[in-house]
């Protein structure tokens, strides 16, 4: 994930609530403001947001979400793709407490439930963990039968835990939209409900 999207990221949790300053978003993320000057220019251009001086203010929270989805590049993420043998519940249970659920998964334990079935789990993972991940699947782990390309279950995406600490509701939003299985739909068009996006 860029450091741009991270900006974008907080932009969201604010909610237009406030007036925000770029330095103080600068600060706040460790970034030059030069970077956060940059992280403005297609939501100002598209009208997501509005800049006055040296600060600036959510205007349309659903563009800047669309503008973020739209850039995420989950795939240039992914560490690992493995098909381990186990119904989803399990792997979400065995996972390892180093690591951090995003999409269906992330739903499922921000709220309670799931508005569908699901068959993949999605984890965010510190390359360092990569490893613990595997022996902790070790057992489990099958290749496909016949050569056939496995229908791979548990995908391991690059944490930088220099650039978040948890999965929001608007990262999961973002990366359900980036993901192709059919059941991401069901799970976003619920997420729109519970953030009032419909």
């Amino acid at each position: 994930m860029h450091k741009i999207e991270m900006a974008w990221k907080a932009i969201l949790e604010s909610r237009g609530k406030c007036d925000l300053q770029q330095k103080t978003l600068a600060t706040k993320l460790g970034y030059s403001t030069s970077l956060v000057n940059s992280a403005l220019r297609i939501p100002r251009r598209t009208g997501a947001i509005q800049v006055f001086g040296r600060g600036f203010r959510l205007i349309d929270y659903r563009k800047l979400l669309l503008i973020w989805a739209v850039h995420r590049d989950l795939e240039g993420d992914v560490i690992k793709r493995l098909y381990v043998n186990l119904a989803v519940g399990r792997i979400e249970g065995e996972m390892i407490h180093e690591a951090a659920f995003t999409g269906c998964s992330r739903y499922k334990f921000l709220y309670g439930g799931t508005p569908s079935d699901y068959g993949k789990v999605y984890v965010y993972v510190a390359e360092e963990d990569v490893d613990k991940v595997e022996r902790r699947y070790a057992d489990v782990v099958r290749k496909a039968p016949g050569g056939r390309t496995p229908k791979y279950n548990l995908i391991l995406l690059r944490w930088d835990k220099t650039l978040f600490a948890e999965v929001t509701p608007e990262h999961m939003w973002v990366d359900l939209f980036n993901m192709e299985d059919w059941w991401a739909a069901d799970f976003r068009k619920a997420l729109d409900e519970r953030m009032t996006l419909q």
